[in-house]
């Protein structure tokens, strides 16, 4: 391969055709607000959301309360969140207050 083979070869993979990362654009950080939203609606709602199914809670149930979850902290203006990305963020802020402490 010649040096003008290559540099067409390197040129048509800096562009980002075989790539699909370069697509998706990456959301801000949770801001603390948004944070202390989640965190006082998911308190408010823990009974339901944390709670076994049965007659009166049911995955549809849960899922319209995630959903109202989203909207209210999309409410606050910073990102546009979908409920999966809530429940992610819920999830991984339990895990971070469940670890122990290192001191």
């Amino acid at each position: 391969m010649s040096i003008s083979d290559q540099s067409s070869v390197n040129t048509m993979s800096d562009q980002g055709v075989s790539n699909p990362k370069h697509g998706k654009k990456r959301k801000q950080n949770f801001t603390s607000a948004e944070c202390s939203v989640l965190v006082n609606l998911v308190e408010q709602n823990l009974e339901t959301l944390r709670g076994q199914f049965s007659s009166t809670i049911t995955n549809a149930k849960k899922q319209k309360l995630w959903e109202s979850i989203a909207s209210q902290i999309n409410s606050l203006g910073y990102e546009k969140r979908t409920p999966i990305e809530i429940r992610e963020k819920w999830r991984n802020m339990a895990q971070i207050a469940k670890k122990p402490t290192l001191a």
